[in-house]
This record gives C-alpha cells, structure tokens and sequence, in this order.
C-alpha cells in the first residue's frame, strides 16, 4: 500500500472524495472497498461511477463512519541534536536555493509560463530574491530541482517544457473546457496534440506525467537533430513528412526516452516499461504518433525560423 505522505507540504492539496480529474476519461477519485479489488481492477470513470455507486453504494461515508472521532496524541518535541555546522558558502548557497525556488512557484502559481528571465524580473519587483540574484542562479536552481525530483520518480512542482519556457506543476482548473481541445492546448503547448495521441493509444495504462515526460525526452531529441532541422527548413510539411527521416528517427529517440525513463523511475518502472512495449508493438498507433512527432517537429524549425 502506498501511503501519499507528501501532499501534507505547502503548496500541495488532497483531492476531495468522488472529485473528476482533468483526464479525458474523467476519471474519480474514490475511495474502493477491499472486495473489489481485483488483479484487473481498472479506474472508476465518469461514465461508469452511476454502476459503481449501485453496487458499492457511498464507501467514503461508510467508512468514515465506521472510524469515528480521532485525534492525534500529544507528542513532545525531542531535543535538538548538536551537529557539526557546514560551512557558510554551503548554508548561504543552500538559503538562496531554497528562496529561488519559493519564489519560482509563488510567481507560477497563476498557471502562465515564463522565462528565467522572466521569473527574475518579477522576484526582483516583488522582493522574493536579492536584488543581485542573476539568470544563471535562476535557471540552475530550478533546471536542478525538476531533474533531482524526476530522477528520484517523484512529481516536481515546477516543469520546462520543450519551449523553454518553466509553469507550475498544477495548473488552475479549467473547467468547463476539461476534455477539449483547448483544455490540452492550455496545459502541453504544441505538443497537446502529441500527448493527446498517446492518451488515446495507452489510456490509463500510463499516467499523463510519465506520458509528458517521454514525450518531451522524444521532442529534446528529434528537435536537436540537424539533419532534421534542415529538411523541416528547406521541404513543405508533406515533403519533409514523406522524407522517411523523422520516421527512422523518430523510432531512435522513443526507443532511447523509453530507456531514459527506466534509469529515472524505479518506483512504477514495470507498469511504465509493459505500457510503452504495447505502444511500440502498436504499428498503426506508434505511425499516428509518428506524424503527431513530424507536425511538431516541422513548426518547431518553422516557427524558430519566422520568430
């Protein structure tokens, strides 16, 4: 059983009983009594949650009630240990992280992306970091903490996405366009329609983050291929869709974020890795996500050209 310790932290909250999550199953969040767990037990969804009330009826009241009153037992504080001081630099470089990355997302928290620059610009005007704070300390607080958490299979609250550009982790609601286009296009950016293709081949098979996240290792790779970069640059879309490249290399660089993905995620790494072989054992799905890739990659060039 895994216990969700770490929503009880600033900036974190707990979803409410029977609340929709912004996928495009809607799926629930219920709580399931232990009968109905099986080996192929599947999310509760929207369209099923009538069915499951019937024959459940309202676990979430029952066991409340069923638990009664609690309180917690007073506990004093141990004492404090003595340790060894570090040494300044390392107290003032660890401070300093920690205020960058406080300010970071209490800038973010509106759900807009920004530049470090931007980021800077704004924690300077809002007296959240020194006035002598640089880009580059900016920058490598945050790169640093996104890589540290998903290195250690955990949900960071900051990403950069492949435009460069750093948002929070959990954006605003956006009701009522959940599900919709401009819901997807709001949250991923250009790659939505990427995203959305593999949602649509691997359902809940694979959560959106681990999703997101090798979807945008695949974009780093295919986007920094200069043989690509030229071919999107000098051909149409269809020429260059056609060309038989950004297929082959498309296959490499899944093949390596898929690869990359186990090294991050040990925790869940079985159920990841057995969802992504079904997508790569998945002709016609993996040659719609191929030409979601070449959309992507062509208006990347494009756009980089133009802008």
């Amino acid at each position: 059983m895994h216990l969700g310790y770490s929503s009880n932290a600033y900036h974190r909250y707990s979803v409410l009983p029977y609340s929709l999550r912004p996928a495009l199953d809607l799926s629930v969040a219920t709580p399931i009594p232990w009968r109905a767990l099986t080996d192929d037990s599947r999310p509760v969804v929207a369209a099923g949650f009538p069915a499951f009330a019937k024959a459940h009826g309202d676990v979430f009241t029952r066991e409340v009630e069923k638990i009664g009153q609690q309180t917690l037992p007073h506990i004093p504080r141990p004492p404090k240990k003595k340790t060894t001081s570090p040494p300044t630099e390392s107290l003032e470089s660890s401070e300093m992280h920690g205020k960058v990355l406080t300010a970071a997302i209490a800038i973010l928290e509106d759900g807009n992306p920004r530049t470090a620059d931007q980021i800077l610009e704004e924690a300077i005007q809002r007296n959240l970091v020194p006035p002598e704070t640089t880009m580059k300390t900016i920058r490598g607080s945050v790169v640093e903490y996104i890589a540290r958490w998903i290195g250690r299979g955990r949900k960071p609250q900051i990403v950069q996405g492949v435009d460069r550009l750093f948002r929070i982790n959990e954006p605003p609601d956006d009701w009522p366009d959940i599900g919709t286009a401009k819901a997807w296009q709001k949250k991923y950016g250009p790659l939505a329609e990427v995203i959305k293709i593999m949602n649509e081949i691997l359902g809940a098979g694979i959560d959106d983050e681990h999703q997101v996240v090798f979807v945008v290792t695949a974009a780093h790779k295919l986007t920094e291929l200069e043989s690509l970069r030229d071919q999107a640059r000098n051909n149409s879309r269809e020429q260059f869709k056609n060309a038989g490249d950004i297929e082959a290399r498309g296959e490499e660089a899944l093949v390596q974020a898929k690869s990359e993905l186990a090294e991050k995620n040990d925790r869940q790494n079985a159920a990841v890795q057995e969802s992504l072989d079904r997508l790569f054992s998945n002709r016609e799905g993996l040659a719609r996500l191929m030409e979601g890739f070449a959309d992507y990659v062509y208006d990347f060039h494009n756009r980089s050209t133009t802008t």
